[in-house]
């Protein structure tokens, strides 16, 4: 008797295109293979044919199937009776995979035969691991993130919270679910009411603040500053929102912290550069009078002094002489810390100029070249940039090599930045041939009083702390490049524009 098998399996599930089909007899001998099930176990038809059906199936289910077949044997009354189940295939190298196996029985005239369709879901299965595995590596991430995060739904309902967000509003996770999110907002914070409403009018396409602070409340009902990021999520059904919530309560103390000791900071330099200033004042009168005394001494009484004598007066008015250039340079010092300048469109071109002329009688008595390049217009106070000029080609033609000419280059470079090339910053270098100095003592030549070659050159060693002041004034800095007997560069940064101080 032949039986067309492919044709019963199409009639039994026409459905599935891909499915391996074994047809069995009563006595659970195999008697008809298709191409798909060969592919499936591995074997070709003739070694099938005639063996036991359970020997295409993992031992440990062989009861449970042969359960299945005797079910399906009795279900007579039923027009097709069938089962289905899920089982493990064995193919012929060992390999077991995961099956969906589909039961069925037929008589043919006497004799009763049983098929089983049987779909592969080994690809299903590894899906279904990667997703499993995927989805408890996400939960993992989000239950042990730093952040706070909660999902909410459409009405604002809170639908899903990690222990992070749990713990900021001192409630158990449990606790959370269905709360609404306007509850946990502080009714102190005034920009977060209707928080709710936001979410609510939301409409694809319209963006929502995407992150913003927010003061949200304890269920003690202490408050808790919070940055919250808002997320939208589009669900086949409906949309939901992703809420991470940063705590800022730390970051909000240091503020705290940094604004008081920034006050406090403010406050120690506008007393100091007072004191500075009152008792550089108040040394001017004793010491005028040291001078002035010092000059008579000598006029009407050197004819009676000994040659000694002569010399300790001399010793005492040049002390008394560089003291009044040292309290004059403090008094200039601590003015430039309390100005408050008015800022202006500078052209450095006339305020080089100007200092040049001031020093003229400096300048041709060192037989000096002065190089000067094109300068900028800037944005700044024009006493003391013209302050910060006179400074560095004063110190350039003070400390000149001997037997050699000064040679001041003065430079200016405008610096652009960001994507439509604006200008940023001006560089300003004023670079020397003179004596130079060792790199490794840059950080000390711009501390009031150091002098690092002593008393071989005039000077208080204030003129380079007034230019650091003045280029940090303007919001900018300066920096120094130098080597011993080759001379040194001096360059400061400004901002093109800046608001006044």
């Amino acid at each position: 008797m032949m039986m067309n098998f492919d044709s019963w399996a199409n009639e039994i599930l026409q459905r599935e295109q891909m499915v391996g089909l074994v047809v069995f007899d009563e006595a659970c001998s195999i008697v008809h293979v298709n191409a798909k099930a060969e592919e499936l176990f591995g074997k070709e038809s003739q070694e099938l044919i005639g063996q036991h059906i359970n020997i295409l199936y993992d031992e440990e289910y062989h009861s449970d199937h042969l359960y299945s077949i005797r079910r399906v044997s009795r279900l007579a009354s039923e027009k097709n009776p069938s089962d289905e189940f899920r089982m493990k295939g064995r193919k012929a190298n060992g390999y077991v995979f995961p099956a969906d196996v589909w039961l069925s029985r037929k008589m043919e005239g006497d004799a009763l035969f049983f098929a089983e369709l049987i779909l592969d879901k080994s690809q299903e299965a590894i899906l279904e691991k990667g997703f499993t595995e995927n989805t408890n590596k996400l939960n993992a991430i989000i239950n042990s993130a730093a952040d706070g995060i909660i999902t909410l739904d459409a009405q604002g309902n809170i639908e899903t919270v990690n222990p992070t967000a749990a713990g900021l509003f001192g409630y158990k996770q449990r606790e959370l679910y269905g709360k609404n999110f306007q509850e946990l907002v502080h009714p102190n914070d005034s920009q977060s009411e209707g928080e709710n409403e936001i979410l609510l009018s939301y409409e694809p396409g319209v963006s929502i603040p995407s992150s913003r602070e927010i003061l949200c409340k304890t269920q003690s009902g202490d408050e808790v500053p919070v940055k919250l990021s808002v997320g939208v999520v589009h669900l086949p059904d409906r949309k939901m929102f992703t809420c991470i919530l940063h705590d800022l309560t730390e970051m909000k103390a240091v503020e705290a912290k940094l604004k008081s000791y920034a006050q406090d900071l403010e406050r120690s330099n506008r007393d100091l550069e007072e004191f500075a200033y009152v008792s550089s004042h108040d040394l001017q009168e004793p010491l005028r009078k040291i001078r002035a005394f010092g000059d008579r001494l000598k006029v009407k009484e050197e004819a009676n002094l000994s040659e000694t004598g002569v010399d300790y007066l001399d010793r005492m008015n040049n002390a008394a002489k560089r003291m009044q250039k040292l309290i004059n340079d403090l008094l200039k010092f601590s003015r430039v810390g309390s100005r408050k300048g008015t800022f202006k469109e500078v052209d450095l071109n006339q305020i080089v100029q100007e200092v040049m002329m001031d020093l003229e009688y400096a300048i041709e008595k060192e037989n000096a070249t002065i190089e000067l390049g094109e300068m900028p217009v800037i944005y700044s106070d024009p006493i003391l940039i013209q302050q910060l000029f006179q400074n560095l080609i004063s110190n350039a033609l003070k400390f000149r090599k001997p037997d050699v000419d000064p040679l001041i280059q003065i430079k200016a470079e405008a610096v652009a930045s960001g994507k439509k090339g604006k200008l940023k910053n001006v560089h300003l270098s004023v670079k020397d041939n003179g004596i130079g100095f060792n790199q490794k003592y840059v950080d000390k030549i711009f501390t009031i009083f150091q002098r690092l070659e002593g008393q071989k050159y005039d000077g208080s060693g204030v003129g380079l702390a007034i230019c650091k002041k003045i280029a940090e004034l303007h919001g900018g800095g300066i920096s120094a490049k130098g080597e011993l007997g080759h001379g040194a560069e001096f360059n400061v940064t400004i901002p093109v524009k800046m608001k006044e101080v």
